[in-house]
């Protein structure tokens, strides 16, 4: 989950800086320099966006802004921390506030990866009965509330060993923020921890998302539209289903490969160690960075490809730059235009099918 303590194997560094570390060093920050607005203010957006209109309170978009919260945290905490790891590495200070930074800065660098995949799962999960099993009444994850908790509770619970394990030792005169997991095993408690991390945050939520997202395409696809039905609604149906496709499978796709550089990177660190070690830093710090860049897609994604998200946002521009108005933005006027025709055309066909059509409220 993070890339600072765990390859500090010892409490030494060298004086000399060469200057292609420096210049790595200026090429990761300048990197992590243009990601980190488009974090910061694309989460504040969606999360905006869903909080400020009453038609995007869906459970769905509900769950989803904790992943945006995630990201926001991720944007906040984690980036800056990466960036001044890459000049000061594990150097830290002493005494209880020392310890108490040291165990809370690190813990709030992995909880909110944990809870933007977890609230990532949990949507897919929604999604899926939504469309799936229509009239199905699955109380809990329908319940946005509980499943906010349950999201916070399980990052919690899987990230907690942070508090414990990191704590700040004393060398060469000279204070360090490192996991420290006596009594356990130092060597095989690591291996173990990363392990479980790997099957529980990445491994298992994208197989349970492939599947899931595979199973709502496969039905979104399948599915038959009434005789009776018009053929602009036809059209119309016809585009929203390869709509919700696509963009279900770019979520699962950019989450699985934003996070395939920096798992690689786990295992060199906790299994072969002397062969991270020999990497440059360029690509071990390139490496983490494409992980925390999927906090600044995953809500251009939704605000690009989503039709109400992308209506939203150009509420949102309208109305803070009121004579945008009179200017014919391509994105937001034929995004509105088609979102108007598409929902005039899925009433008419619910209304003659008598049910209520799932996926135009996925997002």
């Amino acid at each position: 989950m993070e890339n600072n303590g765990s390859n500090t194997s010892s409490f030494t560094s060298t004086a000399a800086v060469s200057d292609q570390e420096v210049g790595d060093k200026v090429v990761v920050t300048s990197a992590y320099a243009i990601i980190f607005p488009v974090a910061l203010f694309g989460n504040l957006l969606a999360i905006y966006i869903v909080i400020s209109k009453r038609y995007m309170r869906s459970v769905t978009n509900l769950l989803l802004v904790n992943m945006f919260v995630g990201n926001l945290l991720v944007a906040c905490v984690v980036m800056p921390y990466s960036v001044s790891f890459l000049f000061v590495e594990s150097r830290w200070f002493g005494g209880g506030f020392g310890s108490f930074t040291c165990k809370f800065v690190h813990f709030a660098y992995a909880l909110p990866i944990a809870a933007s995949i977890f609230a990532l799962l949990l949507s897919s999960v929604d999604r899926y009965f939504a469309v799936i099993y229509p009239f199905s009444q699955l109380h809990f994850i329908r319940n946005a509330k509980a499943s906010t908790a349950m999201i916070w509770i399980l990052s919690f619970c899987f990230i907690s060993p942070y508090l414990w394990s990191f704590k700040v030792l004393e060398g060469d005169g000279l204070h360090f923020c490192v996991p420290d997991w006596t009594p356990l095993d130092p060597i095989e408690s690591p291996k173990i921890y990363f392990s479980i991390l790997f099957v529980a945050l990445y491994f298992v939520p994208l197989a349970i998302m492939s599947t899931l997202y595979l199973m709502i395409g496969l039905k979104l696809w399948k599915r038959k539209i009434p005789g009776n039905a018009i053929r602009n609604t036809k059209r119309a149906a016809e585009i929203a289903k390869k709509k919700v496709v696509k963009m279900l499978i770019i979520v699962v796709v950019v989450f699985a490969l934003s996070w395939i550089p920096t798992h690689s990177m786990h295992v060199l660190i906790f299994f072969v160690s002397e062969r991270y070690a020999a990497l440059p830093l360029i690509l071990k710090g390139l490496a983490f960075w494409i992980c925390h860049a999927n906090s600044a897609i995953s809500p251009c994604l939704f605000l690009v490809l989503s039709e109400k998200y992308r209506s939203g946002l150009v509420a949102i521009f309208r109305r803070r730059f009121p004579r945008s108005d009179k200017v014919n933005l391509s994105v937001g006027t034929r995004s509105f235009r088609f979102n108007s025709f598409s929902r005039n055309s899925a009433t008419r066909y619910n209304r003659s099918s008598g049910k209520k059509d799932n996926e135009t409220t996925l997002l």
